[in-house]
């Protein structure tokens, strides 16, 4: 009886997907050669891209060479790649040169929209500096009292040329306004005046198309942010964000100022006033992440390397628990604290990539 069993020959896949890698970096390699040049000038432009015969035939040229030295592909196969690879060449055109890109980012529609919904309830405008491999903010809050500073990166993000761009939260929320039940992506081209959105959405099979022209964007005095990225912590501890919300739902009867203090095996937040006392601590057992860093030099003149303490006002944790919005309820945030210097906390945005916010703020006496 024959068999019915299908033979794969595996040393042979193996090879062709080794070959298939080799042809996309040297197709993409020609697709930057072909882009500078085109930005540099050498193209036709009316209304929509258009290549030349002159340069399509050097382009085509280069193209043959690439297949050629490589015979596993069908002639169909390679038309194919040839005709994808001139789409997204005049995509990547009509990017830079028309809509004059600096980058071009996608995400999950609700999850994006709901992070800058976030941020409009701390500030009111923004700039966006597009950095060679991801989108940086440095701000501080309206009240001065807390710097914030914001990375957004995926792989999966193309840029262009670096750039800084103003936008105002209020309109920026609004034009990526979708529900979580639209099942929808959102792509951004940050275009050097203007935003580009597009919102395409499974569940009703549409695409919205908007724009968002940029603002004229003024940071009051220089934020040295250096100075903050060298500061060694001596105790580091998560918290949850169920927990950090039952932290401020408690908080704020006394005072606006929280006392921290962290020692091995307890953290406690305390506020006290003229008329009371408050106070809800934590031991390593419900927090198993209480961290106190290796001694160093640093710490000689401290009284007690593990134990520390500091005044920091409540405002900072509201701050934090509503960019936490996108975070599961069991999802932490982590706060790094020595005594006399400005308290730092990172949250950590997994559903979007790499990106991720710190906030620091200053001690209070």
């Amino acid at each position: 009886m024959p068999s019915n069993k299908v033979n794969f020959n595996w040393q042979k896949l193996a090879k062709k997907g080794e070959i298939e890698g080799d042809v996309r970096k040297r197709l993409e390699e020609l697709m930057i050669n072909s882009i500078n040049k085109f930005v540099s000038g050498e193209f036709i432009l009316k209304g929509k891209i258009q290549i030349s015969s002159e340069t399509k035939n050097s382009i085509n040229t280069r193209l043959n060479k690439i297949f050629l030295d490589y015979s596993i592909f069908t002639e169909n196969e390679i038309k194919e790649k040839i005709k994808r690879f001139y789409l997204n060449l005049e995509k990547d055109l009509d990017l830079l040169i028309n809509k004059k890109a600096c980058c071009s980012i996608e995400f999950e529609g609700y999850t994006i929209y709901n992070f800058f919904k976030s941020l409009s309830s701390l500030l009111d405008e923004i700039e966006i500096e597009i950095k060679k491999d991801k989108l940086y903010i440095l701000t501080m809050d309206p009240l001065r009292i807390s710097t914030i500073e914001i990375f957004i990166a995926n792989k999966s993000f193309n840029f262009y040329k670096t750039e800084k761009l103003g936008f105002n939260l209020n309109d920026l929320q609004n034009v990526l306004k979708c529900k979580s039940n639209d099942n929808s992506t959102i792509n951004l081209i940050f275009g050097k005046k203007k935003l580009f959105i597009t919102i395409k959405s499974k569940k009703y099979k549409s695409q919205i198309d908007r724009e968002l022209k940029c603002i004229d964007y003024h940071q009051s005095g220089k934020i040295n942010i250096d100075n903050l990225h060298i500061i060694d912590y001596s105790c580091r501890f998560d918290l949850s964000k169920e927990r950090l919300g039952y932290l401020i739902d408690n908080f704020g009867i006394y005072s606006e100022i929280i006392n921290i203090e962290c020692s091995d095996n307890k953290i406690c937040f305390i506020e006290s006033g003229d008329s009371g006392f408050n106070e809800i601590s934590w031991d390593k057992n419900s927090l198993s992440n209480i961290i106190f860093e290796s001694k160093s030099k640093n710490y000689e003149n401290e009284e007690n390397q593990n134990h520390c303490k500091g005044f920091y006002s409540l405002d900072f944790f509201n701050m934090n628990y509503k960019m936490a919005t996108l975070l599961n309820s069991s999802d932490h945030i982590s706060f790094s604290i020595r005594e006399r210097f400005p308290l730092k906390s990172i949250i950590k945005y997994l559903m979007l990539g790499e990106s991720f916010i710190r906030f620091y703020i200053s001690p209070r006496n």
